[in-house]
């Protein structure tokens, strides 16, 4: 009896032994993977950090009493043409014209500003002489406009009529006139605009989800709110995206610069649109359409011979032999695309230090 029960342990121990060493053995031996055409689009994964400057702003002119109206709220969206308020019984306008107008406009004036007055009444369907000069045509649009507004009839341009935008529309996310409170001082921010994307460069995605933890971090640690400041730079992680790559960000295909390390400045509009505004990065996604006569093959079975060409040992049918390949890409982070004498049904091998 008690043989038997020490002699058991041992044949457990020896089975186990066994299997260990059979487990050890099938992870020692090399893998056959399967080549795959690539017949569908490639598409590999990218980051963009973003930066976003200060947004336009509307500030007060020379205004006397109190607001009684106030026509703009936080989400409006501003644009040249619209009312902000009513002060004095007068509605006031936005406009987006090259300068601010300064000084009361009348018959005979010239100057920049009075082409910045055409511009308004134009804007407004209204009569205009053109040109910088003041005319009898513009005092015309003057007092078809004044009349619009509520300032009575008048040939006489008064700026205080007018609110200088800094850009043709802002999305509004503060408004300094309280209605029944005296106006603002001359020259003080009376409506803010959101922040306005100003750069995007393309990064890795492992870039662009450490800046965004470290955003959201610094934000939720904030005592106060306002921007959580700049993302870390980018650096090393700086990316560019192929040449043969359209790079999209939801859905929404981008222009590139010429470098195509960061988005054309003409496509920052349309990308701000599919961001959350002041977020400090983004995912992206390159596709590439199909390359004729290219495979996808694990990374780890390209490799260099001592002649300098790159090869993949390859089964066909059971005829194993080195092929000469060359590389084209690369379909995600473990995955090569390659162009050499390959066929759907091939096999290639991916050495065991590289098989789990």
């Amino acid at each position: 009896m008690v043989l038997v029960w020490v002699g058991a342990p041992v044949a457990v121990v020896a089975a186990l032994t066994r299997q260990v060493d059979a487990v050890r053995f099938a992870q020692d031996e090399p893998a056959w993977v399967s080549a795959r055409a690539m017949s569908e689009q490639a598409e590999r994964r990218f980051g963009l950090a973003l930066a976003w400057q200060s947004g336009p702003t509307a500030v007060a002119p020379g205004w006397d009493g109190v607001v009684e109206v106030r026509h703009v709220e936080p989400g409006d969206v501003l644009r040249s043409g619209d009312a902000v308020a009513v002060v004095g019984g007068v509605t006031r306008v936005a406009h987006a014209g090259d300068r601010p107008v300064t000084r009361v406009l009348r018959n005979g004036d010239r100057g920049p500003d009075v082409a910045v007055l055409h511009g308004l009444l134009t804007e407004y369907g209204l009569a205009s002489g053109g040109g910088d000069r003041f005319t009898a045509a513009t005092a015309v649009g003057v007092r078809a406009f004044a009349a619009q507004v509520g300032a009575g009839r008048t040939d006489e341009f008064d700026p205080a009529w007018v609110l200088h935008l800094s850009a043709p529309e802002l999305v509004v996310v503060d408004v300094d006139l309280t209605v029944g409170a005296p106006v603002p001082v001359a020259g003080s921010i009376v409506v803010t605009g959101a922040p306005l994307l100003d750069d995007a460069v393309v990064t890795t995605q492992d870039w662009a989800a450490f800046a965004a933890t470290r955003a959201r971090e610094a934000a939720e640690g904030a005592t106060t709110s306002g921007p959580v400041g700049a993302a870390p730079a980018v650096g090393d992680d700086a990316r560019t995206v192929p040449v043969d790559a359209e790079l999209r960000v939801g859905g929404v295909a981008l222009p590139l610069s010429a470098d195509r390390d960061r988005v054309d400045p003409a496509g920052l509009a349309e990308l701000q649109a599919a961001v959350d505004r002041g977020a400090v990065a983004v995912d992206g996604v390159a596709v590439s359409p199909p390359l004729p006569g290219s495979w996808a093959v694990p990374s780890a079975a390209v490799r260099s011979v001592p002649d300098g060409t790159t090869v993949v040992h390859r089964d066909r049918g059971g005829d194993r032999a080195d092929v000469v390949v060359v590389v084209v890409g690369a379909d995600g982070p473990s995955s090569t695309v390659v162009t050499g004498d390959l066929a759907p049904s091939d096999l290639v091998e991916v050495p065991a230090a590289n098989v789990p």
